[in-house]
């Protein structure tokens, strides 16, 4: 990445994406992307999405990578295996990537499904499930053909929706429980 290059402004024409390998599947709610990019040339990445988005970095190698949130962290960020960045609906994102390549699935979370919560803008942040279900999700979309690996996948999809709404979603802490009155009964 040259010293000019700078994370994409939306006025600059977006760099050209080598994408290698590129295998989507909806489950429940999710959308789910799973890729490896080249990243031999400066590579844009930018996202306003009416929706959450979240990437976990699975693999690859990364020279250098500058990232900008509308609201939120920003500034040189190197993924590691295992890095989540989660990026709220309707934030704009962008970062400008160089190296190898990535490889790295992406979800597309409806706000519906964390019960309209809040999502913190997040990058090189830890969730050992959601690393360990978007790793096998990224081995299972890939045989979209396979019966076996489609109810698998369906699976871990579900663990995954449930596993999100309850650490990011908003839950009442003490439900409202109420007395039976006469007309109950």
């Amino acid at each position: 990445m040259s010293e000019a290059a700078t994370v994409w402004d939306g006025i600059r024409p977006r760099s050209r994406r080598d994408v290698v390998a590129r295998h989507q599947a909806r489950i429940g709610q999710l959308d789910i992307l799973a890729a490896t990019e080249n990243l031999e040339a400066p590579t844009d990445w930018a996202f306003e999405e009416d929706h959450h988005v979240i990437v976990v970095h699975l693999g690859g190698r990364l020279d250098r990578m500058e990232c900008e949130f509308s609201v939120g962290p920003s500034g040189p960020a190197m993924p590691a295996r295992g890095d989540v960045w989660m990026i709220p609906a309707a934030c704009r994102y962008a970062a400008l990537a160089q190296g190898e390549r990535a490889e790295f699935v992406e979800f597309s979370v409806p706000t519906a499904l964390l019960a309209d919560a809040p999502l913190t803008a997040r990058v090189q942040c830890r969730d050992a499930f959601l690393f360990d279900a978007a790793a096998r999700l990224f081995e299972l979309v890939r045989d979209a053909e396979d019966d076996l690996a489609r109810m698998a996948a369906h699976e871990v999809g579900d663990a995954l929706e449930r596993h999100l709404f309850h650490r990011y979603g908003h839950r009442d802490p003490w439900p409202v429980r109420r007395a039976l009155s006469a007309s109950d009964r």
